[in-house]
Formats: structure tokens, sequence, C-alpha cells
């Protein structure tokens, strides 16, 4: 296995990608970011199976996100699904369809069409069971198919006028 420095360098723009997609600010996505890279510092004698590195480490980086977003909703009030780009009258895109899902629907969407993993895994990194994973998925693809479909007539609409 790669030193710990290595590890550190090659997981930092997942781990970053990950907690900026909880958190959705820059500053807070590289502290959750940072301390998942410490974890892995203090906690990587721990891990067993070398082959599920990725999985371990995206679980610590999910958990991180989690611990900053509820230490911000204490002192700002805010949800971490109120972080969430709010829809504007601009195209909507699918990044921007993304993120109006709610977390709970746009965290299985990113680890299984961004980062590849089946969906027991996903469970394993969210913590929570396949079945879980398999309807968050279904509903995140049935929201982003009306967020899409509803802004393309919305498009035509315009363009035709």
């Amino acid at each position: 296995m790669k030193s710990v420095a290595e590890l550190v360098e090659t997981c930092w723009p997942d781990a970053y990608r990950i907690a900026y997609s909880v958190l959705r600010n820059e500053s807070d996505a590289e502290d959750a970011a940072q301390e998942a890279c410490a974890q892995l510092h203090v906690a990587l004698p721990d891990l067993r199976d070398d082959r599920a590195f990725k999985r371990w480490f995206y679980r610590i980086a999910v958990r991180k996100a989690y611990e900053i977003a509820r230490t911000r909703r204490r002192h700002d009030g805010a949800t971490v699904t109120d972080a969430a780009v709010n829809p504007t009258e601009e195209s909507l895109d699918l990044s921007r369809a993304l993120e109006r899902l709610p977390l709970s629907q746009r965290l299985p969407v990113i680890f299984h069409y961004y980062y590849g993993f089946p969906d027991n895994e996903i469970a394993t990194i969210l913590g929570t069971t396949h079945a879980a994973v398999r309807v968050r998925l279904f509903a995140a693809r049935r929201t982003l198919r009306r967020f899409l479909e509803s802004d393309s007539i919305a498009e035509g609409s315009i363009c035709h006028d």
C-alpha cells in the first residue's frame, strides 16, 4: 500500500468533491476533506482489507461532512438541504438538477454514476441498507427526469414565442 502522504494526496480531490456534494460550500468542504484526510492518517492501521480502501475512506469523508453540516446547522439554523441551490429562471442543466435533489438522493446518484459504486457498496458508504439505496436512486432518477423535462418545456416555450 502507498504511504500515508501519497494516500492523502491521492484522496484529497475525492474527499473534497464528496464533502462539497454534502455541504455546497467551498470552505466547509475543504475543512471536511482535511478532517477526513487527518482521520485517514489515524485510522489507516485499522483497515483490514486494502481492497475496501475507497469505500472505507469515502465513508469517512461523508461522516466528516455530516459532522460539519450538523455543527453549521446548530450555529446558523440552516439544514443540509437548505444548502442546495434554489432553482432560478436560468436554463437548468444536469448539474443544477442534481443540486436540487435532497441530500438523501444526491449522494447515492453521485456514488453510483460518478464513482461507479454498486448499490451494496453505496449502502456501506452511507451507512444505510441496499434497499434504501435502490429506492433513493429510483426516486432521484424520477425527480431528475421531471426537473429536466420541465426545464426543456420551459425553454421550448420561450424559444417559440
